[in-house]
């Protein structure tokens, strides 16, 4: 979710799956049950509240149950993400401005050749898709 709060949701909305929660579960995983089921509102608007409610915990205990004790880093994932600013660089690089895109965008020439790479790979998988190799 763009939003990372989830104060502004009222009771109401968190409730089905405020109920499913035993008194003594832990802060951390009622968090990522509650952006899971605030997610999975949004994504599948055909299922009733309380059965998204028992998706997301269901999720958030399958979670629990092979992570639990674990510190685990949840990378944000933004390097495989192109934002607006990386795809103008990416369809505007042709090998002769690399200069000028590093000046203009403020930026080192190698994190150029990055964001042309990453741009590239993401057109070629849009146009050709994934390929079944693991055959």
């Amino acid at each position: 979710m763009a939003d990372d709060d989830v104060s502004h949701f009222s009771p109401r909305e968190l409730a089905p799956l405020e109920r499913l929660f035993a008194d003594a579960y832990a802060a951390v995983w009622r968090e990522i049950a509650t952006y899971l089921y605030l997610q999975l509102r949004v994504e599948f608007t055909a299922l009733s509240e309380a059965e998204l409610a028992r998706i997301a915990l269901g999720l958030t205990e399958r979670l629990r149950r092979e992570m639990g004790g674990q510190q685990a880093y949840l990378p944000r994932g933004r390097s495989f993400e192109l934002s607006d600013r990386d795809r103008e660089i990416g369809a505007t690089f042709n090998g002769r401005n690399l200069r000028e895109l590093a000046r203009q965008y403020d930026l080192s020439d190698v994190r150029i050749r990055q964001i042309h790479a990453t741009w590239l790979a993401e057109q070629i998988a849009q146009r050709q898709g994934r390929l079944p190799l693991d055959v």
